[in-house]
């Protein structure tokens, strides 16, 4: 079966979304007391054993529960697959706790980076999927680039040159 571009993108969103689902609904019902956590997991689960955990994240955070931040390691990949670049690497924390990224990790969204205090765990995943779903279309016009030698040239400039260019701009 084969997929086009957009259809591999968008299954990839959906299958990243379906994964962040019950991850939120963990952190949700981690940080929650006992009588919330007992109202998040009857919520949860209907009485026909159906499980969804999507209406029972959003009517946690409409509670307004006081929520602590999450803190990644700088040793933590932000996007971890098994077969992905292992980036923990490439992520360094200086003393003053900022992150910084060096080598092929340099579009690496910088989680440290909060002007506005503390996003909701709701606004975290939407942020998680914006930067996952640009990741992916990233990996994936790289993976298209062998295309590019069809033609003549690109943008003006010889074809050897514009491939040269773009590897030099992967590898940095």
């Amino acid at each position: 079966m084969y997929l086009s571009e957009r259809d591999s993108a968008e299954k990839i969103g959906k299958l990243q979304r379906d994964l962040a689902t019950p991850q939120v609904f963990l952190l949700t019902l981690k940080r929650s007391s006992p009588e919330e956590r007992e109202k998040l997991l009857n919520a949860a689960v209907n009485e026909d054993g159906a499980v969804n955990l999507l209406d029972s994240t959003t009517e946690a955070s409409s509670r307004k529960v006081t929520r602590q931040p999450i803190y990644r390691s700088a040793t933590t990949p932000i996007v971890s697959s098994d077969d992905e670049l292992n980036t923990a690497n490439f992520v360094s924390v200086d003393d003053a706790g900022t992150t910084n990224s060096f080598g092929p990790s340099s579009a690496l969204h910088n989680p440290a980076r909060n002007d506005k205090g503390t996003p909701s765990p709701r606004q975290s995943t939407t942020i998680e999927h914006i930067k996952d779903g640009l990741i992916a279309n990233a990996a994936l016009q790289r993976h298209l680039e062998h295309r590019l030698t069809r033609h003549a040239k690109i943008a003006g400039e010889p074809t050897e040159l514009a491939l040269h260019l773009l590897n030099l701009h992967w590898a940095r």
